[in-house]
């Protein structure tokens, strides 16, 4: 028997505790939770090989495991991070993590876009991008990732899922010039 790969293990075990989650309407908590437990695993980078290591004994790697268990606000995600340790999964626990998140973003009509600016875009300036771009996509929020890029010379660059919407002033000097020259 073949071993699965972490895209799959992501998919089964993200979908498994979205659901229980939902129908324990615990969803905000425990998405709440694994943000949380992912940034521990982000910050630790070798946390999941540590914990998947048998060269150290099930008590030391439990106790590695414990202020997780401790700090999670339902039991669900709680019964979570103990089954995906018992399967030997710790390693994948990221990717599960971001497969659960982008089933909670369908599911609450959130998107993610990066938005690159010439300049440094105040807190108004982002709502109103950002509003504007929900109702463009029809989503109920949008979480924007701001960086500045003085290249671009002014206006805003916005990518999400895959497209990019570019209202810079560099990309608007570009097609002049193209058609300047056609």
């Amino acid at each position: 028997m073949s071993s699965l790969d972490t895209a799959t293990v992501a998919k089964r075990y993200s979908r498994a505790l979205f659901e229980v989650l939902s129908e324990k309407d615990e969803l905000t908590s425990g998405a709440a939770d694994l943000q949380a437990i992912r940034q521990i695993f982000l910050s630790n980078p070798k946390l999941g090989l540590a914990l998947s290591d048998n060269s150290l004994s099930e008590s030391d790697r439990k106790a590695l495991l414990q202020p997780m268990l401790d700090n999670a606000s339902t039991q669900t995600v709680k019964n979570f991070i103990e089954m995906v340790f018992d399967y030997a999964r710790m390693t994948d626990i990221v990717a599960i993590i971001d497969q659960f998140e982008i089933l909670n973003d369908e599911a609450n009509k959130t998107v993610h876009a990066d938005i690159t600016s010439a300049v440094p875009l105040s807190e108004e300036q982002e709502q109103r991008i950002s509003q504007a771009f929900a109702k463009r996509v029809g989503a109920n929020k949008v979480i924007l990732n701001s960086t500045v890029d003085a290249d671009i010379l002014g206006g805003v660059v916005l990518q999400s899922s895959g497209v990019t919407y570019d209202g810079s002033v560099k990309a608007k000097l570009n097609k002049i010039r193209r058609m300047l020259l056609n």
